[in-house]
């Protein structure tokens, strides 16, 4: 049987930027019946069905040439912390923007989210001990010791 859930994945890649600096990658977000722009709600709806969080970074010109078209130049940095990668370059009415993906993972012992961490006594919510962006599993600091304690009497 077929793992639906690995068939919608988007799989990083390097980027190919064309001559102005945009690209996108092939399994990005397509609004419905070839409209050019999603309706409300429907890129937020694709992300949740593919498991994927977003960041926004905003191209700024500072060398005098807002008239020109493109981007070629800018080199965007991920967002802060791991598994990010490029989900499209490109224009908007005000200028170019990347949209930075990364896939969200879920503790395989007590289910907690990114979007959602479980918390200990003091309120202290969890942070990744281990985390494997690329299959969108991990285990968090609640649960890595019973983790543990679990491969040890499994050897």
């Amino acid at each position: 049987m077929t793992n639906v859930i690995s068939e919608q994945r988007i799989l990083p890649m390097e980027p190919q930027r064309d001559e102005y600096g945009f690209w996108t990658h092939p399994d990005f977000f397509e609004p419905a019946d070839g409209r050019e722009y999603g309706e409300l709600g429907e890129f937020n709806a694709w992300l949740e069905v593919k498991g994927l969080e977003y960041e926004i970074d905003f191209y700024e010109r500072d060398d005098g040439h807002e008239d020109e078209f493109g981007c070629a130049d800018w080199h965007p940095s991920p967002p802060r912390g791991d598994g990010w990668f490029i989900g499209s370059i490109h224009d908007t009415e005000d200028y170019p923007v990347c949209i930075w993906l990364r896939h969200l993972c879920t503790c395989m012992s007590c289910g907690c989210t990114d979007d959602h961490a479980c918390v200990d006594e003091h309120d202290t919510p969890c942070h990744w001990v281990k985390v494997d962006r690329a299959a969108g599993t991990g285990i968090c600091s609640q649960c890595a010791p019973d983790w543990l304690e679990k491969l040890a009497e499994d050897n």
